[in-house]
């Protein structure tokens, strides 16, 4: 437990330096969260776009929370990359041992193209988050010997899996 806390803190710190320190350049990122942004000004269900609309649901809910035109989607994306740490190393302790888990969690806190992509507005780290979390429900989903919560627990994946593909592709 002591080791995930001190990647996590790591994973942190680093980003919120980064965020302090680095602007987004305009392109993608900031049109994609200028869009996002209008999108929570009147909320409605997209089907078609130029984007697709899972970074517009994401990005403009959290605006509800964090009200900072410039800074919700960078701060959104900090979260998801700090948050991304615990969840390989859920996926690693459970498929290779919590050693290999411990491993893969301290190489993502500290990789630098993750930490830089945590303190933009770009969708690759929501992305990477979300199917994170969709691979780590179904790990779950494949040790679970009852039938209805392994049901579950897989449209619980297709669900977030089907996020992830909203967000980024």
């Amino acid at each position: 437990a002591a080791g995930i806390l001190a990647c996590v803190a790591i994973a942190a710190l680093y980003r919120m330096a980064l965020v302090a320190t680095l602007w987004d350049v305009p392109g993608d990122g900031p049109s994609r969260a200028a869009i996002a942004l209008g999108w929570a000004a009147e909320p409605q269900l997209l089907v078609c776009g130029g984007w697709p609309p899972g970074f517009s649901f994401v990005v403009g809910g959290f605006s509800r929370l964090v009200p900072w035109p410039l800074w919700t989607a960078p701060l959104l994306n900090l979260a998801l990359g700090v948050a991304s740490v615990p969840l390989l190393y859920g996926i690693g302790a459970r498929t290779w041992g919590p050693w290999a888990g411990l491993a893969a969690a301290a190489a993502l806190a500290v990789l630098p193209l993750h930490a830089e992509l945590s303190a933009t507005s770009l969708t690759e780290i929501s992305f990477v988050f979300t199917v994170l979390a969709g691979w780590l429900v179904l790990v779950g989903a494949a040790s679970d010997e009852r039938t209805l919560p392994r049901l579950g627990r897989m449209l619980a994946g297709g669900a977030i899996l089907t996020l992830a593909a909203m967000l980024r592709y």
